[in-house]
Formats: C-alpha cells, sequence, structure tokens
C-alpha cells in the first residue's frame, strides 16, 4: 500500500477519536441558537447543495475569503475551551489559516508542507464542528436523515453530474481545501476524502452515545473508521477505478445503525439532560 493510505486513513481515525476525546472533557462556546433540530439540519443540507455550485462560480479569492472565514469561526470552537483565552484561540487560528494560505500560494497545494498545515487546520476545524452540534442537543435521528439526504445528494453530484468532482478539481487550486488527503501531486498514489464524509463518521458517534449510550457511540466509532480502509483498498489496488462517493458506503451504515438502536430502547433518544444525568463530565470521566 502507498504511504498516503497509511496517512489519510490515520488522520481520518484520529479525528474521529479527537472528536469523541473532546466531547467528554470540553464544553464549546455554543451561540444563542437554542437546540438544533431538524430545521438546522435542513438548512444545513440546503447550505451543502448550495456551496459546491458557488465554488463552482465565484472568483478563487472570494472562495478563499469564505472557507477562511468558515474554518476560523469552527477551529475558535475547538481551541478556545481547550487553550482558555479566548485572544490566544484566535491567534494559534490565524496564525495556522495564514500558513495554510501562504503555503498553498507559495509552494502549492499539492505540496507536503501545505498538506501537513491543512490537514491540521481541517482535523481541528472537524473537531469544534462536530462538538458544537452533538452538544447543541443534536439528535441521533437528525444526524441520520442528514446521512440518507446527503448520500442521495453525493451518489447524484458525484457519478450523474459530476459536481462534486468539478468542485474538487477546482478548489485544489486554492487553499484551506476542505479534503483530508495525502501525495495528490501523484494521480497513481494520492489519495483524499471530503471534509463532509469525516464530518459524518465523527458526529454520528457523539450523538449516538448521547441518545443510547457508550455502547452505541462506540460501535458507531469503530464500524465508521473501517470504511475509509476498505474504500482506500478498493482504489489502491485497482479493483475500482472511478471516483467512489464515501456517503454511499457511510449513510446505510449510519441509517442502519440507528436504526437497530432506536428499536432496541424502544423508539426513545435520551435527552442531553438524561444523558448527562447518566454519564456526569467529570474530570475523572472515562472515554
Amino acid at each position: 500500500m502507498p504511504t498516503s493510505f497509511y496517512v489519510v486513513i490515520g488522520i481520518v481515525a484520529a479525528t474521529a477519536i479527537a472528536g469523541w476525546w473532546f466531547y467528554r472533557r470540553f464544553t464549546v462556546d455554543r451561540p444563542p441558537i437554542g437546540v438544533v433540530t431538524r430545521s438546522d439540519i435542513a438548512i444545513l443540507l440546503a447550505l451543502l447543495v448550495l456551496l459546491p455550485y458557488l465554488y463552482l462560480n465565484l472568483p478563487i479569492a472570494v472562495v478563499t475569503v469564505v472557507l477562511a472565514v468558515g474554518t476560523l469561526a469552527t477551529m475558535y470552537v475547538t481551541l478556545e475551551p481547550m487553550l482558555r483565552y479566548g485572544w490566544l484561540a484566535l491567534t494559534v487560528g490565524l496564525v495556522l489559516i495564514g500558513a495554510d494560505i501562504a503555503l498553498g500560494v507559495l509552494d502549492g497545494v499539492t505540496a507536503t508542507s501545505f498538506l501537513v498545515v491543512n490537514n491540521l487546520v481541517m482535523v481541528i476545524a472537524i473537531v469544534g464542528a462536530t462538538n458544537l452540534w452533538a452538544q447543541s442537543g443534536a439528535k441521533a435521528r437528525d444526524i441520520a436523515l442528514l446521512a440518507a439526504a446527503l448520500t442521495g445528494y453525493d451518489v447524484i453530484a458525484t457519478w450523474q453530474l459530476s459536481v462534486m468532482t468539478d468542485v474538487m478539481e477546482r478548489l485544489a487550486t486554492a487553499p484551506l481545501v476542505p479534503i483530508i488527503g495525502w501525495d495528490l501531486g501523484n494521480l497513481a498514489t494520492g489519495l483524499r476524502i471530503g471534509l463532509g464524509d469525516v464530518l459524518i463518521l465523527t458526529v454520528f458517534p457523539l450523538v449516538m452515545r448521547k441518545a443510547y449510550g457508550r455502547a452505541a457511540g462506540l460501535v458507531a466509532l469503530v464500524l465508521g473508521l473501517t470504511i475509509p480502509p476498505i474504500l482506500f483498498a478498493l482504489l489502491v489496488t485497482g479493483v475500482v477505478t472511478a471516483t467512489i462517493p464515501a456517503m454511499v458506503v457511510i449513510g446505510p451504515l449510519v441509517v442502519g445503525q440507528y436504526f437497530w438502536w432506536r428499536r432496541r430502547a424502544g423508539g426513545r433518544e435520551r435527552t442531553t439532560v438524561e444523558y448527562l444525568r447518566a454519564e456526569p463530565l467529570t474530570s475523572q470521566a472515562a472515554t
């Protein structure tokens, strides 16, 4: 297997595990939006569908600014409770985003130096975004609905319309590329996975833990992390030569788990209050 196989799988695994670890140890500074509901998930889905078309039609400079602002906001969510000082979290975020943009412009987005920084930025942003959703009360039901909708969209946008492929090709010329990837300068060995795929793999174990308990969360975490190695192995070995929409596998796995645990729990999810009562957050809390 090429080095990129192990690097990308390792980063994806580290992201999901970091999200799980963060969930029990830090409380994010939530904006005053209340509990995340199905309406919020619907708005998020609409944005995810709309953004690719904006990326394809807006100037690269504008796209970079949009990505920088959004990425900085989600990085801050992760860094602020860890570093304890808002100004320090903002400074670290700005330095990393500045380095990402500078390396992308000077060295190119396929350079190893750029990929190291960009992958780190994406990991921090994903941990923040997924914990914001989970800690704001997103239900396992809503994430399962989002995964199902993204699966259908991914199939159409990737296989029928080639929208996602076009977006990735265009964003591959700009900093802050929303992917986890390695060795992208080599068409034969380079591998990448989209930000949305890693977001679902990271957030689903969190909402499952809240809804149905630690065992449900751990099962979701472990099963989710088996998907990237399988998909990458199919690509690397040449069994599959076309682009694989990862959500085609992730989506059904997420929906299947949700319904199994829902039936097992009698059709009811735990609320955040019930979750914290059963698993109080203490300095000695188990992971």
